[in-house]
C-alpha cells in the first residue's frame, strides 16, 4: 500500500506497514446518539476496524435501491471469487550478503481467462535475489510465480500494476477488463491487514486457514477516471494488504487496480482521504 500526502511512501518496510495498519485501526471515535455528546475515542483492534467497515458496506447495500443493491452484491461476489492473496517473502538484503527475510502481502485478481494475476507493481517489483512470491487462491498455494510485466510510476500514481503468471490451477474464476467514468459506483475487495471473511467465524486472519477466506469489500465512487481516484462511500479506508485489489464496476468488470491512499488537505482545514488506483485502460 502506498500512502501519499506530500510524497509517496512504500509499505514494503514492515515497520511502516504495521504503523499504518495501527493508524487505520485506532483512532475511530464512537458518537453518543441523542445526548448531544461524543464519547472518548475508543481503540479498535484491526479486526474490530475491518468489521466496522464491513458492516458499513452491508448497511449501504441494504439501503440502496433494489437494482443497485443487486448489482453491487453481484460485483462483490464476482470479484471475491476471482481474487487471490499475493504473499511476498522478500530478501531485505540488497547487498548480496547474508539474507534477511521479511514478509508482506497484497491482493490480486485473475484476468485474461484465468491465465494471469493482475496486482500492484509495488508489491512485487525490485525484489532482491532469493525473494519468493506465493499466490493463494481458495485451497491452493502456488509458488511457481513469475512477474511477466511490471510498471510503476509512483510519483504520479498513474501506473502501478503488474501481471503475474502462475502455475496451473484446475478451476479458477476471472474478471474481464473494462473502463469507467467519473461518478460511477465501484467496489474493491482485498485482504485488508491480511484479514478475510470466514463463512463461520467472521473476520479472521488469512494465515493458518485451510481455505483462503473471502476478501474484505469496500464501496467507492470514481472522482477521476485517469489517473483513477476513488472516494470512499462505504467500508474502511484500505490498510496494508489491499494493494493490488481489483476496482470493479457494477457490471462485474475490473476497471482498476488499487495502489494506495492519498491525504488531501483542504483550505478549510479538513483532510480527506482518496483511494488511488491504476485504470486498466493503460494495461497492455
Amino acid at each position: 500500500m502506498l500512502l501519499r500526502s506530500s510524497g509517496p511512501t512504500s509499505l514494503r518496510e514492515p515497520s511502516i506497514a504495521l504503523g499504518l495498519v495501527l493508524l487505520s485501526s485506532v483512532f475511530v471515535g464512537v458518537a453518543c446518539q441523542g445526548a448531544g455528546r461524543r464519547s472518548a475515542p475508543q481503540l479498535l483492534t484491526p479486526i474490530d476496524y475491518i468489521t466496522y467497515g464491513v458492516r458499513g458496506v452491508e448497511r449501504f447495500i441494504a439501503d440502496a435501491p433494489p437494482e443497485v443493491a443487486e448489482r453491487l452484491q453481484k460485483s462483490i461476489d464476482s470479484a471475491s471469487q476471482a481474487s487471490v492473496l499475493v504473499d511476498v517473502k522478500w530478501n531485505a538484503d540488497q547487498s548480496g550478503g547474508e539474507s534477511s527475510f521479511a514478509s508482506s502481502c497484497g491482493t490480486g485478481v485473475w484476468v485474461r481467462d484465468g491465465k494471469a494475476v493482475l496486482t500492484a507493481a509495488h508489491i512485487v517489483s525490485d525484489l532482491a535475489p532469493g525473494s519468493d512470491i506465493e499466490v493463494r487462491y481458495r485451497k491452493h498455494s502456488m509458488s511457481q510465480v513469475k512477474v511477466e510485466k511490471s510498471v510503476l510510476r509512483s510519483s504520479e500514481f498513474q501506473e502501478d500494476w503488474a501481471l503475474l503468471s502462475v502455475d496451473e490451477v484446475e478451476s479458477r474464476s476471472s474478471l474481464t477488463l473494462g473502463d469507467t467514468a467519473v461518478g460511477d459506483l465501484v467496489v474493491a475487495v482485498g485482504f485488508a491487514g491480511a484479514l478475510g471473511i470466514s463463512r463461520s467465524d467472521g473476520i479472521v486472519e488469512t494465515d493458518n486457514q485451510d481455505e483462503l477466506p473471502r476478501p474484505i469489500p469496500i464501496i467507492g465512487r470514481v472522482v477521476s477516471a485517469n489517473p483513477m481516484r476513488v472516494e470512499l462511500v462505504a467500508g474502511s479506508m484500505p490498510p496494508e494488504g489491499m494493494s493490488g485489489s481489483p476496482i470493479v464496476d457494477l457490471d462485474g468488470r475490473c476497471v482498476g487496480v488499487l495502489s494506495g491512499v492519498e491525504l488531501v488537505h483542504h483550505s478549510n482545514g479538513d483532510v480527506a482521504q482518496t483511494i488511488n488506483a491504476t485504470s486498466v485502460t493503460v494495461i497492455q
